[in-house]
């Protein structure tokens, strides 16, 4: 069993449970995340999982509503949680320290998958053709942005969405250090600004791109 916290006035009590349930709309055809907590917390207050099916969502009047988790992660471990099949994002919410990190699909709606917390320095597996043989980029992202940065791979001189496809990351690039592996074929990376919609290109000076550190913005 797994122990969760829930929140009961100023008291907070300990629940046990197997998986937390976060379904609202689609309880009968959820999404399943494992979802593994390395944030830091200085009391033993968990993280809040509040997930949206709208492009925003927030708690003032007139704005679309999260939907919250009924209980909060434990501090430490992973936890299995279903939420629904509509979501554009989830909120997690530090309640020790009121920090936030939205973590966005890079397609929407968010399918099942493994998310480790704090996103600011997680890992992802962009292969495609050499999962078994990748190249590792580590990414520096300055740019604070709300939707974070696509990551598109190109294994030729051009790539579009109507002819030579590019292959996108499962999820976007949140602000700080990410470690990404991509195919070991690649002629170069387009890094896309889901808030502003503009790209920047990196392209080593022999191609194909090696193991190496990348900064945004370029």
């Amino acid at each position: 069993m797994k122990c969760f916290l829930l929140s009961v006035g100023a008291l907070f009590a300990c629940v046990n449970a197997d998986s937390v349930n976060c379904t609202f709309r689609s309880p009968d055809s959820p999404v399943h995340l494992t979802i593994t907590d390395n944030a830091k917390h200085s009391k033993s207050i968990g993280t809040k999982v509040r997930t949206c099916d709208s492009s925003t969502c927030g708690d003032r009047q007139g704005q679309h509503k999260f939907i919250d988790c009924p209980v909060d992660l434990a501090v430490g471990g992973s936890t299995d949680v279903l939420v629904d099949n509509d979501l554009t994002y989830i909120q997690f919410l530090n309640e020790d320290t009121g920090t936030f990190e939205n973590y966005y699909p890079a397609t929407p709606p968010i399918q099942d998958r493994n998310i480790s917390l704090p996103l600011h320095n997680y890992s992802q597996d962009c292969t495609y053709r050499s999962p078994d043989n990748p190249v590792t980029i580590t990414v520096h992202n300055k740019e604070n942005t709300v939707h974070g940065i696509k990551v598109r791979t190109c294994d030729q001189d051009e790539c579009s969405d109507s002819d030579h496809h590019y292959v996108d990351c499962p999820t976007h690039l949140p602000l700080g250090t990410s470690t990404v592996l991509v195919d070991n074929d690649l002629h170069f990376i387009v890094f896309f600004n889901e808030d502003n919609k503009t790209d920047e290109e990196y392209w080593p000076q022999v191609a194909p791109v090696k193991d190496t550190e990348i900064s945004l913005p370029l």
